[in-house]
């Protein structure tokens, strides 16, 4: 439904006296995510807003189902709609304190006590599994230590390159709840991680956008994740989801994924509030493997080299639950990427030192929810100047920097 009336704004050429706000609870907290199949609305408002800024699109979150009475959520709404500032994505908790989100910067966290390790004697689960991203996180797994490795895929491809010692391939459809159990069933060595790294790209636009594209995107990332989670033991030492850089910032053409991988974002502070493990990582785009490699790239944004990616991954297993719940690992050239959104502005960026388009406002709104971290990481175009190698904060949490 809100597709399609966004679809019909742009349509009808409507012109918007004010934002356009999708109302939700519990979906982006400052502290507590309790509805995360709510989180794919936040995906496309991301999306929609940088395909059509003239549709003013906002989301604002009324806080816990438990929380704001409905009069106190009507004002909150009213508030937002005739909000003079450019803050478009706002949400409330249960003392009506307003907060926006932030990325901010931050270098791979330290080893900390309390960090998963890889172990011979477990079974780690990897999902898409036989794609490029899939294979790569095995031959990583297998030469950190694991000896038993279960791949589900949707498909077989006996032409593929064939797995590292120890993987095990079995076919299965992780949307399909069925499916997975019977994957699971028996499975010894117990499981002791899962890597979601399954996905489809149908990219599409607003205008273009289909039932059936929005499903191909939805399939693995919402069913999926939401099947594994539910599949899998409670106390599991690794959870980890790839996700994308589309669903922080949004991106044009694809607003189904961004409101898939929206989801998987969600879920890792769903899961880390309920006291289990879980990371999302917000991948920037891979070099020679993935498919970032079959699309244009946005402006701004660079390939990084698979080892860069898997030593990033290693440095946010090893952090441990201070690594978490959301980091985005992504390369950047600021230049390119500010120039790109020239005439633009977006608050969301303020605690991004590159970010220099214009002077922040005023700042007139409670200090900054918890935000995903940002980890730069070395393409060699540019360089990262040392001096904009700031300590960020993820779940409130200060990350040490290291050298």
């Amino acid at each position: 439904a809100y597709l399609l009336c966004a679809q019909a704004l742009v349509n009808g050429g409507v012109r918007v006296q004010r934002k356009c706000l999708i109302v939700t609870s519990g979906v982006a907290g400052s502290r507590v995510v309790e509805a995360p199949f709510g989180a794919p609305l936040w995906g496309m408002v991301k999306s929609i807003r940088r395909e059509h800024p003239e549709l003013q699109m906002g989301a604002v979150d009324i806080g816990p189902s438990s929380g704001n009475s409905g009069a106190a959520a009507a004002g909150m709404v009213s508030a937002e709609m005739w909000a003079t500032d450019s803050e478009y994505l706002i949400c409330y908790d249960n003392t009506r304190v307003r907060h926006v989100p932030r990325l901010k910067k931050a270098n791979p966290p330290q080893p900390s006590e309390d960090a998963p390790t890889i172990r011979g004697d477990r079974t780690y689960l990897v999902t898409g599994g036989r794609g490029g991203l899939g294979m790569e996180l095995c031959c990583w797994l297998s030469a950190n230590g694991a000896r038993h490795i279960l791949v589900l895929s949707r498909s077989i491809d006996k032409g593929a390159a064939a797995p590292p010692p120890g993987a095990r391939l079995v076919r299965c459809d992780v949307s399909d709840e069925v499916q997975v159990r019977e994957a699971l069933r028996g499975v010894w060595p117990p499981i002791a991680g899962c890597f979601h790294v399954a996905g489809v790209y149908a990219d599409a636009g607003l205008l273009n956008i289909t039932w059936e594209s929005l499903l191909a995107s939805f399939r693995p990332k919402v069913m999926g994740t939401w099947n594994l989670h539910a599949a899998l033991p409670s106390d599991l030492d690794i959870f980890v989801m790839y996700s994308s850089y589309a669903s922080l910032r949004g991106s044009r053409g694809q607003v189904n994924y961004a409101a898939a991988n929206a989801f998987l974002d969600a879920m890792a502070h769903y899961r880390t509030g309920g006291g289990q493990r879980a990371l999302t990582i917000n991948w920037g785009a891979w070099a020679a493997v993935g498919e970032a490699t079959k699309h244009k790239m946005p402006p701004g944004l660079r390939y990084f080299q698979p080892d860069t990616g898997l030593d990033c991954l290693e440095a946010l297993i090893h952090g441990g639950k201070g690594a978490g719940p959301q980091v985005c690992v992504s390369a950047f050239d600021w230049g390119e990427y500010f120039e790109s959104e020239s005439g633009s502005y977006d608050p969301w960026l303020l605690h991004v030192p590159e970010f220099n388009m214009k002077r922040p406002e005023p700042d007139t709104v409670t200090p900054s929810a918890p935000a995903p971290a940002l980890l730069p990481v070395p393409n060699g175009n540019p360089p990262i100047p040392p001096t904009v190698q700031a300590t960020g904060g993820v779940g409130g949490r200060s990350l040490p920097q290291i050298k």
